[in-house]
């Protein structure tokens, strides 16, 4: 929840769960690691990736990082209004907005 009155739908793209689980490898145990991606979906809806949404991110050549087009390809499968990203500079040439993860929390009063 955002403020008193908004309503914050999140998703997060399937493959962004592998990339977790690996980045927070050297951190975490094993269970650690598995507990706190499970705690995830106590916050986000997972968005799959099928074939269509590879094939069109792979001849789109407008992003220098297929697994941002990827990002990209699973936002707009679910209509969304915004990615958050720290590299949101990457994001450039999306079709849908891209704030950073500061800006979200501004623009929707946030508390942290």
């Amino acid at each position: 929840m955002c403020g008193d009155k908004t309503r914050i739908e999140a998703y997060i793209a399937v493959h962004s769960i592998t990339n977790i689980y690996y980045s927070i490898r050297k951190h975490f145990t094993d269970d650690k690691r598995r507990d706190t991606i499970l705690e995830l979906f106590d916050f986000y809806d997972v968005v799959s990736i099928d074939q269509q949404k590879i094939i069109t991110a792979l001849q789109n050549r407008e992003f220098k990082d297929f697994e941002d087009c990827l990002q990209v390809e699973c936002a707009k499968s679910i209509k969304a209004d915004y990615i958050i990203t720290r590299d949101a500079k990457d994001f450039f040439n999306s079709e849908i907005k891209c704030l950073t993860p500061e800006d979200f929390c501004n623009k929707f009063e946030v508390n942290n």
